[in-house]
């Protein structure tokens, strides 16, 4: 006899949980997502459903996205892989207010080729200019195989070399 698993009986990782909800959806190695406001304030999930809770509003009958779920809740903002990305990224839009950065930019895409034939890409967590030179930062909690591949890649294509926070 087949079972049909409803979506909510699956954990972050793609296993069943049996007599429970699932936990909230995770990035990878345990990163959890966070929606960063325009004034430098960081909310989680949990934060927004308390957030909902307080204020009474209403929802859909659907689980919404993060992202619709901010939305709903009229916060201006977006949506960082990590709360390391996050404040790194409030770090580095000081530095840009102070002077000390320009041309700040985050996820930016670099295509890499093999022989004039595109194999992958490679995206960077934040791209600017400090003293003239340009620089490629990347916020790392774990250096797994394949970006140490792509990184070998980025110096070798482009001659970049990708700073680590």
């Amino acid at each position: 006899m087949i079972r049909h698993l409803w979506p909510a009986q699956w954990n972050a990782w793609g296993r069943f949980v049996e007599g429970r909800v699932a936990s909230a959806r995770r990035h990878k190695f345990g990163a959890i997502p966070v929606l960063v406001l325009d004034d430098g304030t960081l909310f989680t999930r949990a934060d927004l459903e308390q957030l909902v809770a307080v204020k009474r509003i209403g929802l859909p009958k659907r689980r919404l996205t993060f992202e619709a779920l901010a939305r709903h809740l009229g916060l201006p903002g977006f949506v960082m892989a990590s709360k390391r990305e996050a404040t790194r990224w409030l770090e580095l839009r000081q530095r840009e207010r102070e002077g000390l950065v320009c041309g700040l930019r985050r996820q930016v895409h670099y295509p890499l080729h093999v022989d004039g034939i595109q194999v992958g890409r490679y995206v960077a967590d934040f791209v600017y200019e400090e003293g003239g030179q340009a620089i490629v930062e990347d916020c790392k909690g774990y250096r797994t195989p394949l970006y140490l591949g792509k990184r070998r890649h980025m110096e070798a294509e482009y001659g970049i070399q990708i700073r680590e926070t």
